[in-house]
């Protein structure tokens, strides 16, 4: 593969298309001294695991699109939601899910039912879930607002009370309620849109910050290990 440094990039696309992020023209994860890849064929550490995850966190992430009707910018007029951002949620998604659970194949918490760790019954969100107090959810124009315990009758998808610790739990669950939360926590704090359906500018650092939200801030350095996630497969902030 050559590489122009008048353009800045290598001249040929990764033959291995879009498996380590939106870039077909980043070389070994912007990390050449340490990884070498002359084929361009190597997948990112967690491919094989995501993999078998990717089809109910996509499936998660655009029912939620369009239920919520998810727009750009801070106010009611903002646009709809970029594919550019959808990607980056996307790929924070599976950021959170690797930090969580390495996609499901790790840790104590039912990490095969629950990647992303959304359904823990002692925790506030499944609490909220479970129509037990917990944030309003405003969805965008044209759509109607609901208390977070109202919608699993709303969208008929289920939340058993006893979350992951139901053996009925499925990781379509854990998905399906853990990019809800993620999305409400990243556009309701401080550097978001300030309302669930709004995405703000979308910025990785709005979405590093919803991502900390997410977990709770239980663990001081949840946000370096997003960051490392996200840079694992070819993402992030650059």
């Amino acid at each position: 593969m050559s590489y122009s440094p008048t353009l800045g990039r290598w001249m040929e696309q990764d033959p291995a298309g879009y498996v380590e992020g939106s870039s077909l023209y980043q070389y070994e994860r912007s990390d050449p001294i340490n990884l070498l890849d002359p084929a361009g064929l190597d997948a990112a550490p967690d491919q094989a695991k995501w993999d078998k995850q990717k089809k109910p966190a996509e499936d998660a992430l655009n029912f939620w699109k369009d239920f919520l009707n998810l727009r750009m910018g801070n106010n009611p007029n903002g646009g709809p939601i970029t594919d550019d951002c959808m990607k980056k949620m996307l790929d924070m998604i599976r950021a959170i899910s690797w930090v969580e659970s390495q996609h499901g194949t790790a840790g104590q918490n039912q990490p095969g039912r629950d990647p992303m760790q959304s359904g823990n019954p002692r925790d506030k969100w499944w609490q909220a879930v479970q129509g037990q107090g917990g944030d309003r959810i405003i969805g965008g124009p044209g759509k109607e607002n609901w208390n977070v315990g109202d919608l699993p009758g709303a969208t008929r998808h289920p939340a058993p009370p006893k979350g992951h610790d139901d053996p009925n739990f499925t990781p379509d669950m854990s998905y399906f309620w853990g990019v809800l939360g993620f999305i409400h926590k990243t556009n309701t704090g401080p550097k978001g849109g300030g309302r669930t359906y709004r995405c703000g500018d979308c910025s990785w650092d709005q979405l590093i910050d919803g991502a900390i939200k997410y977990n709770g801030g239980g663990d001081p350095n949840y946000g370096q290990k997003i960051k490392d996630a996200l840079k694992m497969i070819g993402s992030g902030p650059q």
